[in-house]
């Protein structure tokens, strides 16, 4: 017990020191992302050399974790637990992530693309967009494990005699591969999760009855949730709680 105690406090300060210079170039390296462009930001962030950087600092937190004490600082290392589960989230819904899930089942599943539907006709069909100069084209690349079909789309306006647009609707009837069909009316900030992966509409033509969607892989994004739940209850018990508990046990004193 002595030995863990005399480790731990050997290991936190280092740990927490390099954690904090992780942190740092992590927030360097994105404020450097932000004039590069969303596609050149993502290129850079999943390079090996910063995937090694968010590897190292996912190994961090795991080992400040262990090293507090449960008995003592249990709501810190949750803190420090949802912080690995937010981060290992991230990559596991990552480009790379998806490659290494490739390589070690031998199961491809698409992670992100564009989808283009008209209505009433079913497609799972997955698109690249290639941007040329003004002009830009969407190639088929991969099928997605389920089906996507457009049952209506239309166009609010704030006026009955038209004006401004208000809304673009899209309803959407998403089928899974053996599961049943998942439908709703989504809009433009309002996405649909079904099957595993995000639908969100991007463009639309009532009058054609198509629309463009943008197609993203949902995988990681419950444990993101889960960290974010848990760093709510570790904050809360370790700022509010533990206080609360010394004072209590002050008073009894």
């Amino acid at each position: 017990m002595i030995l863990y105690v005399t480790i731990g406090r050997t290991i936190r300060p280092a740990l927490l020191w390099l954690a904090l210079v992780l942190i740092v170039a992590l927030a360097a390296l994105s404020i450097v992302g932000a004039f590069l462009g969303a596609d050149r930001a993502g290129a850079m962030f999943n390079a090996p050399p910063i995937t090694g950087v968010w590897c190292l600092l996912l190994l961090v937190l795991l080992a400040g974790t262990a090293a507090l004490s449960l008995r003592r600082r249990a709501w810190l290392a949750a803190v420090h637990l949802a912080a690995a589960l937010i981060l290992l989230g991230g990559m596991w819904g990552s480009p790379g992530g998806h490659r290494v899930r490739w390589r070690l089942s031998g199961t491809r599943r698409p992670r992100k693309g564009y989808m283009i539907l008209h209505r009433g006709r079913p497609g799972s069909r997955l698109l690249a967009k290639i941007v040329v100069g003004d002009q830009a084209a969407y190639v088929p690349f991969d099928e997605l494990p389920l089906t996507v079909e457009l049952t209506d789309a239309d166009i609010e306006y704030y006026s009955a005699a038209g004006g401004a647009v208000r809304d673009y609707l899209a309803t959407l009837r998403v089928t899974p591969s053996g599961r049943p069909p998942v439908e709703r009316t989504i809009e433009v900030n309002d996405p649909l999760h079904a099957g595993g992966y995000q639908f969100t509409l991007i463009e639309l033509d009532a009058d054609r009855g198509e629309v463009v969607l943008l197609v993203t892989s949902d995988d990681g994004l419950a444990m993101v949730y889960a960290g974010f739940a848990l760093l709510v209850l570790g904050a809360f018990g370790q700022y509010w709680l533990v206080p609360l508990w010394d004072r209590l046990k002050g008073g009894r004193g």
